[in-house]
């Protein structure tokens, strides 16, 4: 990623994320943030992963699982 602020790929791919998921009425999957990032989801897992454990996404495991802000997006 070029332009006037360098940041890595996983935290792109954090904020971003952090985006969607703040947008959304309902939680999202690492197949779904994936997608919409064109992103691969193995990175993404890893990067959702490190932000649920530092209390900045709620994660909710099973079919209907997926992730949440655990924070107030404003």
């Amino acid at each position: 990623m070029s332009g006037i602020l360098n940041i890595s790929r996983a935290a792109s791919i954090g904020i971003h994320a952090c985006v969607l998921i703040a947008k959304s009425e309902d939680r999202l999957n690492v197949k779904q943030i994936s997608n919409a990032l064109k992103a691969s989801s193995h990175h993404v897992a890893k990067v959702l992963q490190k932000l649920a454990a530092e209390g900045v996404l709620y994660s909710a495991k099973g079919p209907n699982g997926g992730f949440s802000m655990a924070v107030d997006p404003r």
